[in-house]
């Protein structure tokens, strides 16, 4: 069992061997990058020795994502073309051309 923290290229990376199983996650750059994968080997390497098996690795390295945003509902073609030709058409034509 062995967990390492490397550099590679500017990133920080975890790499991890347990029982005959090998992964590598990159973890981020720069020093907040070095810190992160420190304190994640560091928990990895007490998870497995408690007992814990490969998939601990995935939890302790899954950031921590908010909930993305609502986004407003688009309008479908219909609503769009409804739209356009009420607000921007039929202010600038002529009434005849209406009738067709």
């Amino acid at each position: 069992m062995g967990v390492k923290v490397r550099e590679h290229r500017g990133a920080w990376w975890l790499f991890v061997d347990h029982k005959g199983q090998r992964k590598a996650r990159r973890v981020g750059v720069g020093q907040v990058g070095k810190k992160a994968a420190e304190v994640a080997a560091v928990k990895i390497a007490a998870k497995l020795v408690e007992g814990g098996d490969m998939t601990d690795l995935e939890t302790i390295l899954e950031p921590k994502q908010a909930p993305e945003p609502e986004r407003p509902a688009l309008p479908t073609f219909a609503d769009y073309a409804e739209r356009w030709l009420t607000e921007t058409i039929r202010p600038h034509r002529k009434q005849r051309t209406e009738e067709y």
